[in-house]
C-alpha cells in the first residue's frame, strides 16, 4: 500500500493496482528461534485489510500444517488481537 501511495494511485483504485502487482496470493509464515515453523495466523487487523483485498491467504497453524484460504469463506481459524493491538486499544 506505501507503493501504491509514493506512486499517486487513488484510494479507491488500490485494491486493483495491489492485485495487478502482487496477485491476489500471499503466504504468512514466521520462524522461531530454534528455526521450526511457528504459528503464523494473521491477526485479527490483517484478517481484516487480507478480506478487503479478497487475497487467497496461506500460513502455517497451530499444529504446523499449512492451510490456505480466503477470509470471506470462512475457512481461516477465528482471528485474536496481538498484545500490542489489545495495549492499543486500551488507551
Amino acid at each position: 500500500m506505501r507503493e501504491a501511495r509514493k506512486s499517486g494511485v487513488p484510494k479507491h483504485r488500490l485494491v486493483a493496482y495491489v492485485k495487478r502487482k502482487f496477485g491476489s496470493r500471499i503466504s504468512v509464515f514466521r520462524f522461531r528461534h530454534d528455526g521450526t515453523l511457528g504459528c503464523a495466523l494473521p491477526c485479527a487487523w490483517c484478517q481484516k485489510e487480507l478480506e478487503r483485498f479478497d487475497m487467497k491467504v496461506t500460513f502455517v497453524d497451530s499444529e504446523g500444517q499449512w492451510c490456505d484460504g480466503r477470509v470471506s469463506d470462512g475457512t481461516l481459524p477465528k482471528p485474536v488481537l496481538t498484545a500490542g493491538q489489545r495495549r492499543m486499544l486500551r488507551k
